[in-house]
């Protein structure tokens, strides 16, 4: 069982990008400032539990150092359907 620290990681191969780990198949990823500011919605529908987040924000702006907040939402057809998790995490650039 991981805890829930492992569903979040940095890439180690030198790409600067975010990793999310052990997420449903099916679900809305979405990233915020720490004022609340909405900065990148990610749609995740290949079914697997990974996805990755390139540091760019919708509207392609590269982000800058700081605290954000990851709402991953569970839009899956399970009983799961509706669950949210919120991870807080830094990034410095």
């Amino acid at each position: 069982v991981r805890n829930a620290s492992d569903q979040l990681r940095f890439d180690q191969a030198g790409v600067d990008r975010i990793a999310f780990f052990d997420i449903p198949g099916r679900c809305v990823i979405t990233i915020y400032t720490e004022l609340g500011e909405k900065v990148k919605t990610i749609i995740h529908e290949d079914g697997s539990g990974d996805d990755f987040w390139d540091l760019f924000t919708d509207e392609r702006q590269r982000v800058a150092s700081g605290v954000y907040i990851a709402v991953i939402e569970n839009t899956g057809d399970d009983e799961r359907r509706g669950e949210t998790t919120i991870k807080k995490f830094v990034i410095i650039l």
